[in-house]
């Protein structure tokens, strides 16, 4: 149960496969989560707030509740992904745009 020799463990890793490593980091999944991951630790709090009042009971079923899980995990992710085309990068741009002036 302790945790203790994780990060020993995760820099042997990191320190013993640099090409594979590389790879990860670039693969298009791991890509993506790393440009929405600033919409989605704006976003998912207030997505949380705004669906806790239709939070399923402790005692509900396990799929009621999965599925919940499932639908506010997709909710989250797709307004991420939303706020990263339609807000982020346009303004991103902009910016960029400005200073190359």
């Amino acid at each position: 149960k302790s945790w203790g020799a994780t990060p020993f463990v995760l820099i042997l890793f990191a320190l013993a496969q640099p090409a594979s490593q590389t790879r990860l980091m670039q693969h298009p999944i791991v890509t993506h989560a790393g440009h929405i991951s600033y919409a989605l630790y704006i976003s998912h709090y207030t997505i949380l707030l705004l669906l806790f009042p239709l939070t399923p009971a402790a005692t509900s079923p396990l799929i009621v509740r999965l599925g919940f899980l499932l639908v506010m995990t997709c909710l989250c992710l797709g307004t991420a992904h939303v706020l990263y085309q339609r807000v982020e990068t346009p303004w991103r741009r902009r910016i960029l745009d400005r200073w190359a002036d």
